[in-house]
């Protein structure tokens, strides 16, 4: 039994439950024996005696194993141990269902268990077979693991074998590596290069990381990688190195990334590649190593390898400075405060500088420092410009240099400064090089030296600094003192190199040279060239040169204008200069007090200045008045103007005299006083001053300062015009325009017109435009008046941009152009032209080709034209006012376009419309309303007329009352006025005679009308004619026609006509389920104005018969109660049925006998004759028979059939009325002459009922058979009847 036992756990490979079976046999102790195999002694154990009866046998028999066996044991049964005869037995009884590496793992299992057991020995020994015999490498790993730990616990207690446990870790983790475990790979590699618990050994550790390298291990590549890039522990190899780093960083190895980009920028160990190298630095950079953002940002920055992007570059410089890279701190820096790829922000770049220079950058402490300056925080600024500088930083020395030398570090201190200079010109630093020439031409801080000073300069105008090569052009000017030869050759040379660079010193000094011809041949072009540009720069001695060479050229006004320069600079000799040019009118006007004025400026600085003749006091107060008037060279002023005019005037200066009549005439820095300004235009005009005679024209014609005479102003216009004014023959053709003084000609104006035109006066050629125009005193020429328009309009006449952007919008003498309209539209409208601005602000209400829509601009152009009383603007923005819901103000607008005198008699009306809409609609003022509606109705507005006509149509005028004949007359105005609703309502009152004689030819004329203009109304009104032959001849399919045209807007009258004629197919194909659709669309069309009782009708009977659709009692009661509910007269009558039959809803007599009241009630006449049997036969009321029969007389009276066969029956039998065999006669006869069938055989019952001895119990109407029988009559009556 336990050999079955032993097998089914060696089968599954249950080691450690096989161990301890055969503990349990007392033949193992698993701490001997090693060695022999002895499997089958073990194959079929199943007793302690069996086994070692067995072995004794086999030793009898020779067998070599068992002898072993029991020589190493002895004859002792308790101390034999067969350690090796279970192991063999194990690993090959196992290992016939297992595969190795599952038996290394059953081992492992086993050696875990035992671990954690507490079993030590038996763990380590599953370990090791796991690991020797099975090569299981996490077998290995936890031996190593085990005697590693075993070691440090020895090492920390001073045990001598501690060693040992360290060679036996060592051991396995080499046999793990050797068997290609990565980790422990490059873990031994690690130990090897850093010497932890070994001797420091490269090459081992070369070794390992080879392997684990090998082994695609990203870490160990990249210390392979830098292994032969530093040739420690293998031979330096950059070619190999480079491809470890590749290797590495394509398994996304950020240092490797960052690495490899290197070899990639620099060309080491593969060929250089910036563009791979940027690939690769963006990589480890988005991995957030700082280093590898700092060169990507510099890649970008400088645009190597990749397109200069400076925003990208600052971002990366951003986030390497985030991470405290010291580089990348003072980069960003720079980027914020030239505000290049990031917003500028010195005090954000300072933080940044700050950061950097904490961590010592050179150059983020020159910078720092710099800030530090700026803001005045000297002491900030000494030190570190002062740490900079001391670290060789050359920027950093200049500037500390200049602190000395201006004092900005305590007391000024030139030595200090010479030597802070000194540095850094030493280091090649062209300023530093120029102030040291400064130090050594001045002595500051040094001996005076010249000499060193031409050789600083030298050396410093040979990299260029303009400076530096002005002053040695002097020093060569000077010559011998500096050490060097004079040379006005080399002068010349220097200064040329400095003046190419902008340096307007040397720009002086060349031109000069031109102009003298020192150094180079003389050239007046040269010398003028290099001399306007320093005089432009401001240099004052350049701009006197300048004017004199300008003088010597023959330009003196460009000379004058350059000696002013200069002067206002303080120069003595321009002063002079420019006083003379006054005088004698040399480049400027003469101008005595400005002569006297640059005297006197001269002799500010000057004791000994010249004094010139004067120009005539009159001619220099006239020119000095118009300078303070325009402006020109003087600041403005009309105060001073017109005092200088005034006394020109009366030293007799004619142009004087004119321009003080205008200060008087205008009020310009003179009392207003039109009289004075015609005394002053009468003393000019008489000397033959044209523009003096046309402004006296003025005065005569408006009657300012002088009588008003049209007949004097047209001489003086007429005057001034043949001296050839053209303002003056633009007035004589206004005056000959519009009859003023002269009798009206409109050819005598065209004339004048055309003489002012023809002087291209703006204002002339616009009006002769108009002529042109408008044929009026010219024959009609489109071209000629576009082009007209055009010139005027390109001098800025508003009137005339306007006029030709109609010109452009229609196609009048010019092609069709929006565009072009609209740019003379909008020039129009900026200046001031109301015209332009109101049409403007209907493209912009509108939009089209050239503007998009714009509610707001809109409302800015209708305003900007309103405001100059324009009475279309007006109304437009107040339309606008109201749409914005702005009733105020859009009431005060209506009432300005109402209060206008230019208002057309249109935009009266619409204004008065409105207005009366405004009171009716927002200030519910009926009276003020009807007011308006009437004012504007009376102005021809259709809108207002229709209004009115359907306030009196309705009863809403004031008082309240209808008043029909005012409606038609006020729908007849508006209809022929082709307001398509109005024509509707004058239709239907000529159709009906409602205000007006019936006219139905008439009526139907004007209901077509209205049709035609879309009024779905009238389409429904026009398909009725047709229907009924109406006002026109009838015709079904041309109703039907109509009907769907007024359907197809959705009328609900329409709709449900044409659902009657699919209904009855009147004019179309009969189809139900088109006349339920047209039904259902019908009451969704009217459900809004709260439904129509007739197609809730119909929609019942739909359902209740099943026509068009399904039949549902439900929906056919619930219709017929809706439209029963709006007073309906046949759908009571149903519902009334419903109740009785309990179609749709519970049977509920009195609820059928109420309904059917109400039928009854509103006349119709089978509801009369119903009513009359609920009462007969006591069904949902009181039993009455007379009343009952009464009810049933009428309706039989009325002519209903059933009545009357009904009367045969009640006369008959003496129900309600007297027996009368005679009346029922006449009944039965009425009814069978319409058709009746039921009578004659009711009356032969009723008289074969007399002579059945039965009748005398049956007629009795208290008769439980009687009220039975007529309940059962009545319903089976009232279906017949169609009560549904």
């Amino acid at each position: 039994m336990r050999q079955v036992q032993i097998e089914t756990l060696f089968r599954n490979g249950e080691i450690r439950e096989i161990r301890q079976d055969y503990k349990k046999m007392n033949l193992l102790d698993f701490s001997a024996i090693q060695g022999k195999p002895i499997e089958k002694w073990f194959s079929s154990a199943e007793s302690d005696y069996e086994e070692w009866h067995g072995l004794e046998k086999a030793v009898a028999g020779d067998d070599p194993n068992a002898s072993y066996a029991y020589e190493f044991h002895g004859p002792e049964k308790e101390k034999l141990e067969f350690n090796q005869c279970v192991e063999t037995q194990i690993k090959g009884r196992v290992g016939l269902w297992l595969s190795e590496e599952q038996v290394a793992q059953k081992y492992i299992a086993t050696a875990e268990l035992a671990w954690k057991d507490g079993e030590v020995s038996e763990a380590l020994w599953g370990y090791q077979i796991a690991a020797e015999e099975y090569h299981s490498v996490p077998a290995m790993k936890w031996i190593a693991e085990y005697h590693y730990r075993g070691y440090q616990d020895n090492k920390q207690k001073n045990q001598p074998d501690a060693e040992k446990w360290l060679d036996i870790a060592l051991q396995y983790w080499r046999m793990a590596a050797e068997n290609q475990d990565t980790e422990i790979q490059f873990q031994l590699g690690m130990r090897f290069q850093k010497g932890e618990d070994v001797a420091v050994d490269l090459t081992e550790a070369a070794k390992w990381y080879g392997m684990a390298a090998e082994n695609e291990n990203a870490e160990a590549q990249f210390y392979m990688a830098n292994a032969y890039s530093a040739g420690t522990g293998v031979k330096q190899d950059d070619e190999k190195a480079a491809n470890w780093y590749r290797q590495a960083a394509e398994q996304g190895h950020g240092q490797a990334q960052l690495d490899y980009a290197d070899c990639c920028f620099e060309g080491k160990g593969r060929p250089a590649d910036k563009n791979e190298a940027v690939i690769w630095y963006q990589k480890a950079a988005e991995k957030g190593l700082e280093k590898a953002q700092l060169a990507l940002a510099n890649c970008l920055w400088n645009g190597v390898g990749i397109a200069c992007t400076p925003a990208s570059a600052a971002h990366w410089y951003q986030k390497a400075a985030q991470q405290g890279n010291a580089e990348a701190q003072n980069k960003f820096g720079d980027c914020l405060t030239k505000g290049i790829g990031v917003p500028q922000n010195t005090e954000e770049a300072e933080k940044y500088y700050n950061l950097s220079a904490q961590q010592g950058n050179t150059e983020a402490e020159y910078h720092y420092a710099a800030c530090r300056f700026q803001k005045g925080d000297y002491a900030q600024a000494w030190l570190y410009y002062k740490r900079s500088a001391d670290k060789g930083y050359t920027l950093a020395q200049y500037e500390l240099g200049l602190g000395y030398e201006k004092g900005k570090f305590g007391e000024e201190k030139a030595e200090l400064a010479f030597q802070s200079m000194r540095k850094a010109a030493l280091d090649g630093y062209a300023p530093a090089q120029l102030k040291l020439g400064e130090y050594f031409e001045s002595g500051a801080g040094i001996v005076k030296n010249p000499v060193q000073a031409a050789k600083w300069y030298r050396e410093a105008a040979n990299q260029g600094l303009a400076e530096a090569q002005y002053r040695l052009g002097k020093c060569c000017k000077t010559g011998s003192s500096f050490g060097i030869v004079q040379s006005d050759e080399e002068a010349a040379c220097w200064y040329d190199k400095a003046a190419e660079q902008g340096h307007t010193k040397a720009q002086n000094n060349l031109g000069v040279c031109y102009m003298v011809g020192s150094g180079v041949k003389k050239d007046t072009e040269m010398a003028e060239k290099w001399l306007k540009k320093a005089a432009k720069a401001g240099l004052v001695e350049a701009q006197l040169n300048y004017a004199q060479c300008c003088e010597i050229l023959g330009d003196t006004e460009k000379a004058v204008h350059w000696y002013q320069e200069a002067a206002k600079q303080g120069d003595f000799k321009a002063r002079v200069r420019l006083a003379e040019c006054y005088n004698s009118g040399i480049g400027v006007e003469k101008n005595p007090e400005q002569a006297a004025y640059w005297c006197e400026e001269a002799e500010r600085n000057k004791a000994d200045a010249a004094e010139d003749k004067i120009k005539t006091l009159a001619e220099v107060q006239r020119e000095t008045a118009q300078c303070y008037m325009d402006g020109i060279g003087v600041g403005k002023n009309i105060v001073k103007a017109a005092t200088l005019y005034q006394a020109a005037a009366k030293n007799d200066d004619t142009e004087a005299q004119f321009e003080y009549a205008n200060c008087s005439y205008y009020g310009l820095g003179a009392k207003q006083s039109f009289r004075t300004a015609t005394y002053w235009y009468t003393k000019a005009a008489d000397k033959g001053h044209a523009r003096a005679m046309n402004s006296l024209g003025g005065c005569c014609l408006q009657g300012e300062g002088a009588p008003k005479s049209l007949k004097d102003s047209v001489s003086w216009f007429e005057k001034a015009a043949k001296l050839g004014l053209a303002e003056a023959q633009y007035m004589m053709g206004e005056c000959c325009r519009k009859g003023t003084g002269v009798e009206k000609s409109a050819n005598k104006a065209a004339e004048w017109y055309e003489k002012a035109a023809e002087q291209e006066y703006a204002p002339a050629q616009y009006r002769l435009g108009c002529c042109y125009e408008d044929k009026d005193g010219k024959t009609y020429d489109a071209f000629k008046a576009a082009e007209l328009f055009r010139k005027a309009a390109e001098k800025d006449e508003k009137d005339a941009q306007y006029h030709y952007g109609r010109c452009c919008e229609m196609g009048k003498g010019v092609p069709q152009d929006l565009k072009e309209a609209g740019k003379w539209y909008q020039k129009a409208a900026n200046n001031g032209c109301a015209e332009a601005q109101y049409i403007l602000g209907t493209w912009y209400e509108k939009g089209n080709e050239v503007v998009a829509k714009d509610k707001v601009r809109t409302k800015e152009l209708y305003l900007k034209a309103a405001k100059q009383k324009y009475a279309k603007a007006e109304l437009a923005y107040a339309i606008c006012q109201e749409e914005d819901a702005l009733w105020r103000s859009a009431e005060n607008w209506y009432g300005n376009a109402l209060s206008n005198e230019d208002a057309s008699n249109e935009i009266v009306a619409e204004a008065q419309y409105r207005m009366g809409r405004l009171y009716e609609e927002v200030k519910k003022d009926r009276n003020t309303a009807e007011i308006y509606y009437i004012d504007a109705s009376s102005s021809g507005h259709a809108e207002a007329q229709y209004r009115l006509g359907m306030w009196f149509k309705n009863g809403a005028s004031v008082p309240t009352k209808y008043d029909k004949e005012q409606a038609v007359k006020c729908f007849a105005k508006a209809a022929k006025q082709g307001h398509p609703e109005a024509e509707y309502w004058y239709g239907n009152c000529l159709l009906y005679g409602v205000g007006v004689p019936k006219d139905t030819k008439e009526g139907f004329n004007w209901y077509l009308a209205s049709a035609n203009h879309g009024v779905a109304s009238a389409m429904n009104g026009v398909g009725f004619c047709y229907e009924t032959g109406c006002g026109t001849a009838k015709s079904m399919t041309r109703a039907a026609l109509w009907y769907q045209k007024a359907a197809e807007k959705g009328h609900s009258r329409g709709l449900y006509h044409l659902g009657d004629c699919y209904k009855n197919g009147c004019g179309v194909e009969a189809n139900q389920t088109k006349a339920f659709e047209c039904y259902q669309k019908a009451e969704r069309a009217a459900a809004a104005k709260g439904g129509d009782a007739e197609v809730e009708y119909e929609l019942g009977c739909c359902y209740e018969t099943g026509s068009g659709t399904e039949k549902s009692p439900s929906q056919a009661f619930g219709w017929y109660k809706k439209a029963a509910q709006k007073g309906h007269v046949d759908a009571e009558f149903e519902l009334a049925g419903c109740y009785l039959n309990g179609t749709g809803v519970k049977e509920d007599a009195a609820a059928a006998f109420s309904w059917c009241k109400k039928a009854a009630e509103s006349g119709k006449v089978e509801a009369q004759y119903a009513l009359g049997m609920f009462y007969i036969a006591g069904y949902g009321v009181s039993q009455n028979l007379s009343k009952g029969a009464k009810l049933v007389r009428a309706a039989a009276d009325a002519g209903d059939v059933d009545a009357q066969a009904m009367m045969v029956m009640l006369y008959g039998m003496g129900l309600g009325v007297r027996h009368n065999m005679k009346k029922a006669r006449e009944y039965c006869n009425r009814a069978v002459a319409q058709g009746s069938k039921d009578a004659k055989e009711l009356l032969q019952n009723i008289e074969e009922m007399y002579k059945n001895p039965v009748m005398s119990v049956f007629s009795t109407v208290s008769s439980p058979f009687w009220k039975s029988w007529m309940k059962k009559q009545l319903k089976e009556q009232l279906k017949e009847e169609g009560m549904k």
